[in-house]
Formats: C-alpha cells, sequence, structure tokens
C-alpha cells in the first residue's frame, strides 16, 4: 500500500459501516428530507508528531454521527461501534481504532474514533553538481 489518506481511512470506516449495516445510508450531507436513520462521517482533526529522524506518527480523528429514530437506538448503536471500530483492515493493511469515546447531543449520536499509523518521510533527492576541473601551478 502506498501513502495513507484522510480518504483512505475514510473509506475503510465506510466499508465497515456499510458491512454491518447495509441497510443504514451514509450520507455526505445533513438535510431535512432525509429519513432516520443515517450515518454522516465527518473528520474532527489531523495532526503529526515527529518521533525519531524521519519517522512521524500521524492520526486521524473522526466523529460518526448516527441519527436515529430514538436515543435508546442511538445508545445501542454506540454499543455496535465499540464492537466493530476497534480494528479496522484496509487493503490488508489492519489499523486500531483508540480514544473511542460516544455521547447523544439533540439526539444524534456522536462516535468518536482516532486511527493512528506510522510513516517514514522520504528523502528527496538533488541532482548532482557536475564535474569540475581546476587547474593551478606553484610559482617558484
Amino acid at each position: 500500500m502506498g501513502v495513507i489518506t484522510i480518504n483512505i481511512i475514510w473509506d475503510g470506516i465506510n466499508e465497515v459501516l456499510n458491512h454491518n449495516f447495509p441497510e443504514v445510508p451514509i450520507v455526505e450531507e445533513i438535510s431535512p428530507e432525509l429519513e432516520k436513520p443515517y450515518f454522516l462521517i465527518k473528520l474532527l482533526q489531523g495532526w503529526q508528531a515527529q518521533e525519531l529522524g524521519r519517522r512521524y506518527r500521524r492520526t486521524y480523528s473522526f466523529d460518526i454521527h448516527y441519527f436515529a429514530v430514538n436515543n435508546r437506538e442511538s445508545h445501542s448503536m454506540a454499543e455496535q461501534l465499540y464492537g466493530i471500530m476497534g480494528l479496522i483492515e484496509i487493503d490488508g493493511a489492519k489499523y486500531r481504532g483508540m480514544n473511542m469515546s460516544h455521547e447523544v447531543i439533540d439526539g444524534v449520536l456522536h462516535f468518536n474514533v482516532d486511527y493512528s499509523f506510522d510513516l517514514k518521510q522520504e528523502i528527496q533527492e538533488y541532482p548532482l553538481m557536475q564535474t569540475m576541473e581546476q587547474e593551478g601551478y606553484v610559482r617558484g
């Protein structure tokens, strides 16, 4: 697998939700015409920290919104999400969900999960200088 991007992790979350809840649509934007229940995935924050030399640790923090019919359904969904979002697989690579938490605000479940992974920055190669010949002599 090449470079991990936000969209690759996002697609992995989508795949897990679609596999486990095929009857619940995942939308890109909230609309009053949408019929509950449905999911909306938001990236809350992404950050990167240098660890050693060219090694970095990158983390993406996601908020999975679940628009439920009632609060009881929201809490039931939260329990299921804790079970399935702990490990997602993308192209054979596994990513562990960390710092999972949830809360229900105004009837909407907000399930938060972070996915972290290591990166190694490539060394940028520059063209070498041409050769230079220098001539000189010693005066006597």
